[in-house]
C-alpha cells in the first residue's frame, strides 16, 4: 500500500491542486483510495481487499505532490502484522490509477518498484462524490433537525451541533459536537460526561419521510463510528472512515 502516482495535465492549476481543497474519495473492485493534499503533501489512507470475501485491511499513506506525480509510502497493519511500501498514482479525469510493478525489499523491509520506469498503470478507481451542505441551506437543517429530537430529549433540553455533515447518495453522516442551547450541563453526570465528547450521527433520507437518524453516539474515539459501520455495513464507507 505505497506507491501512488499521479499525473498532472499542463493547466494553470494542476489536478492536485484542484483536489487540495477537500479528502477525495476513490473506489474500484478491491481497493479504496481517499487523498488530501496541503501544498506540496498528500496523505490519507488507503483500504485493500486482498481476494474476493476477505476483510479488508487498511494502511496510512504520506507523501509528496510535483507537477506531474504523487509518490510517498504506505504503511499496513493488519492482524497484528505491519508493512509498507511505495505508492504511485495517475490521476486522469474522474480516475485514479495504480501505479504497478515489479517490487523488491529496501531498506527495513519497504517494499520498493525495482525499476520506477517500467511502471504500468492498468488498475483504476473511480471518484466517489461527496456533498458537504453549508450551514444555512435547506439540507443542512433537515439533518440537524432529525439528530434534534433524541439528543435533546438525552441532554434534558433543546441541544444544537457544530460540526461537519457529509451527504454520499441518500446516505449522510454527522461528525462533531452537541450542546445545550441554554449553556447548562445536564444533571445526569454520565450524559453531562458523554456531551464533552464527540458526536457522530448516521442518517438515511427516506422518499416520504425525509431525513431520519439510524445512530448515535458519543465517544472519545471512532467507537461511535464503529458500532455504526457493524450495524449498517451498506452505507457508504465514505462516511464511515
Amino acid at each position: 500500500m505505497k506507491l501512488l502516482s499521479l499525473f498532472l495535465t499542463a493547466l494553470a492549476l494542476s489536478p492536485f491542486q484542484i483536489l487540495s481543497a477537500d479528502t477525495i474519495y476513490y473506489d474500484g473492485q478491491s481497493d479504496r483510495v481517499a487523498l488530501t493534499l496541503e501544498g506540496g503533501d498528500v496523505y490519507g489512507s488507503w483500504m485493500r481487499q486482498l481476494g474476493e470475501g476477505n476483510p479488508w485491511i487498511q494502511g496510512y499513506l504520506s507523501g509528496k505532490v510535483s507537477a506531474e506525480r504523487a509518490k510517498g509510502t504506505v504503511e499496513w497493519t493488519s492482524e497484528g502484522a505491519e508493512g509498507s511500501e511505495q505508492f504511485l498514482f495517475k490521476l486522469e479525469g474522474e480516475t485514479l490509477l495504480i501505479g504497478e510493478g515489479r517490487v523488491v525489499f529496501g531498506e527495513g523491509g519497504e517494499r520498493k518498484f525495482a525499476n520506477p520506469e517500467a511502471i504500468t498503470f492498468t488498475r483504476t478507481l473511480t471518484r466517489v462524490r461527496t456533498v458537504n451542505p453549508k450551514p444555512g441551506t435547506e439540507e443542512r437543517k433537515a439533518i440537524m433537525d432529525s439528530m434534534r429530537g433524541p439528543v435533546s430529549a438525552y441532554a434534558g433540553g433543546r441541544v444544537q451541533f457544530t460540526g461537519e455533515v457529509r451527504i454520499a447518495g441518500n446516505w449522510a453522516k454527522f461528525s462533531g459536537g452537541a450542546a445545550r442551547v441554554d449553556g447548562k450541563k445536564p444533571s445526569n453526570p454520565d450524559v453531562a460526561f458523554d456531551m464533552d465528547l464527540d458526536f457522530f450521527a448516521l442518517l438515511k433520507k427516506n422518499p416520504q419521510a425525509g431525513w431520519q437518524t439510524l445512530h448515535w453516539g458519543f465517544a472519545g474515539d471512532i467507537g461511535a463510528m464503529e458500532e455504526a459501520s457493524k450495524k449498517f455495513p451498506e452505507a457508504p464507507w465514505v462516511l464511515l472512515h
